[in-house]
C-alpha cells in the first residue's frame, strides 16, 4: 500500500512540474532492473526497489497492485550491521536501504560501480526466510 502511495504522489509531482517523463528517468538497464532500494513492508520482507521506487524489472505500474503480485521476500540476517554495509552512506535503516543515491551511481565511475557490486555481494548471500507466492507464503527455512 505505501509503495503504491508513493508511487501515486511521485506522478502527481511529476505532472505538476509539467514533467513529460520523470526526473529519474529509467533510461538503463541498471535504473530498471538493479537494485536501488530495499524498502521493508509491514510484514517484515522486503521489496527490491528500481530507482524509481519500483519493483525490480518494473518500468510502469500502469493499474497493478503490487498486493497482488509476489514482489516481496523476508530474507535471514538483515540486521542494522548489515544495513550499514549496504547503505551507500553506512546508515542502520531498515527501513530504507539505500544502495546508492544521485553522486554515488554506479553508472558515473568505476569506484562507485565496485563499491556497489561490493554491496550486491553481501545481498546475493542471503538467504531466503520466506517467499511469497500467489497462492500463498512459503517458509523456506
Amino acid at each position: 500500500m505505501l509503495l503504491m502511495v508513493r508511487v501515486i504522489l511521485r506522478r502527481i509531482h511529476n505532472k505538476l512540474l509539467c514533467f513529460k517523463e520523470s526526473p529519474l528517468a529509467l533510461l538503463d538497464f541498471r535504473a530498471i532492473c538493479l537494485p536501488y532500494c530495499l524498502q521493508k513492508q509491514t510484514n517484515g520482507s522486503y521489496i527490491a526497489l528500481n530507482r524509481e521506487y519500483l519493483p525490480l524489472g518494473f518500468n510502469d505500474v500502469g493499474s497493478v497492485s503490487f498486493n497482488d503480485l509476489p514482489v516481496s521476500t523476508s530474507y535471514k540476517g538483515i540486521s542494522t550491521t548489515l544495513a550499514k554495509k549496504l547503505s551507500h552512506k553506512g546508515d542502520d535503516d531498515l527501513e530504507n536501504i539505500y544502495l546508492y543515491n544521485d553522486s554515488s551511481n554506479p553508472v558515473l565511475s568505476d569506484s562507485n560501480m565496485a563499491a556497489y557490486f561490493k554491496r550486491l555481494s553481501l545481498l546475493a548471500k542471503l538467504k531466503v526466510k520466506t517467499i511469497r507466492h500467489l497462492n500463498g507464503t512459503k517458509t523456506v527455512g
